[in-house]
C-alpha cells in the first residue's frame, strides 16, 4: 500500500510513533540485520526481511531458507513477530484505510438493498494485511491478531431473513479446512445491516485518495474557496438586511405611537 501512496507514506514516516515502533524490536532488528546482511533502518525494511523468511518457510523447495533460519522454533518466533509488527503498524492508520475498507463493503451491500446492482458476488484479491486491517477494525477473532495464511479468504455476506438484512462474516483459514463464522463485537447476532454500517466511521474513496496521494490536481480548489467565500458573503448580507429591516420597523412603529399620542382628538384625557 505504501508503495503506491507516496504522500501517505511520507506522513506516516514523519510520525514519532513510526520511529518508536522499530525501537520496540531493536534486539530482533539487529539480529536480522546481522544475519541477513540487509540494512534495516525503518519498519518497512524490517517487515520485508520477516516476510522473506516467512515466505521461504512456506516454499522451501523453491526458496530454501538460510541455515541460520532453518529451524521450526525460529520460524514460529518469526511468525509471531511478523504478526505483532503488522498489528502495531496497521493501528497507526487503521481509521483511514480501515474506514475505506468498511465503506466499500457497506456501499456494495447498500447497492443490493436498493436494488441498483445485479451483482450477486464481488471478489477482491487482497493481501494478508488487508484482511488483518478488517480484523482489527471490526475486532474479529483471530484476524485481529494474525496475518492469514496463503489461500485463505474472508467473506462478508448479506442475507435477507424475516424482512431484515443480516450481515455475516465467514473465514476459511486454508483450502483444506471448513470455514468458520466470525462473531462481530458491537453487532450482536443476528447483526442487522443498519447497525453494522455504523460500527465505525466510513471513509469515502475520494477521502482516501486525498490521504494517499493528495488532492486531485484536476479539481480546481479555487472553486471551493470562492464558493465558501460567496456563501459567507451572502449570509452576511442577509444578516445586514435583517438588522436594517428591524431598525426600520422599529422607527415606523415609534413614529406611529408618537403621532397617536400627540393628537389630542384621538387621545382624550376624559371619557
Amino acid at each position: 500500500m505504501l508503495d503506491h501512496c507516496e504522500l501517505f507514506r511520507k506522513n506516516i514516516e514523519g510520525m514519532p510513533i513510526y520511529g518508536e515502533l522499530l525501537e520496540q524490536y531493536r534486539p530482533e532488528v539487529e539480529f536480522m540485520a546481522e544475519k541477513s546482511g540487509f540494512k534495516i533502518d525503518d519498519v518497512y525494511n524490517f517487515q520485508r526481511v520477516l516476510d522473506g523468511i516467512k515466505s521461504r518457510a512456506v516454499l522451501p523447495e523453491i526458496l530454501p531458507l538460510p541455515s541460520w533460519a532453518n529451524n521450526a522454533e525460529f520460524i514460529e518466533k518469526v511468525n509471531k513477530l511478523h504478526d505483532s509488527l503488522h498489528a502495531s503498524f496497521i493501528d497507526i492508520f487503521l481509521d483511514s484505510i480501515g474506514g475505506w475498507h468498511h465503506d466499500q463493503i457497506v456501499a456494495r451491500f447498500d447497492e443490493v438493498i436498493q436494488n441498483t446492482t445485479n451483482h450477486k458476488m464481488i471478489l477482491y484479491s487482497s493481501h494478508d494485511t488487508n484482511m488483518m486491517t478488517l480484523g482489527r477494525l471490526l475486532n474479529l477473532t483471530y484476524l485481529k491478531d494474525h496475518l492469514p495464511d496463503y489461500a485463505s479468504y474472508v467473506s462478508f455476506e448479506l442475507h435477507e431473513i424475516n424482512d431484515s438484512f443480516i450481515v455475516q462474516i465467514w473465514f476459511q483459514p486454508t483450502l483444506n479446512e471448513s470455514r468458520i463464522e466470525l462473531g462481530i463485537p458491537g453487532c450482536p447476532k443476528p447483526c442487522i445491516f443498519s447497525q453494522f454500517s455504523q460500527l465505525v466511521p466510513r471513509v469515502t474513496t475520494g477521502q482516501w485518495k486525498a490521504k494517499c496521494s493528495g488532492p486531485d490536481p484536476s479539481v480546481d480548489t479555487r472553486c471551493t474557496l470562492y464558493g465558501s467565500m460567496s456563501g459567507t458573503l451572502v449570509v452576511f448580507i442577509i444578516l445586514i438586511l435583517g438588522v436594517l429591516l428591524s431598525v426600520l420597523w422599529s422607527c415606523l412603529a415609534y413614529r406611529n405611537r408618537y403621532n397617536r399620542l400627540s393628537d389630542p382628538e384621538k387621545h382624550k384625557l376624559l371619557y
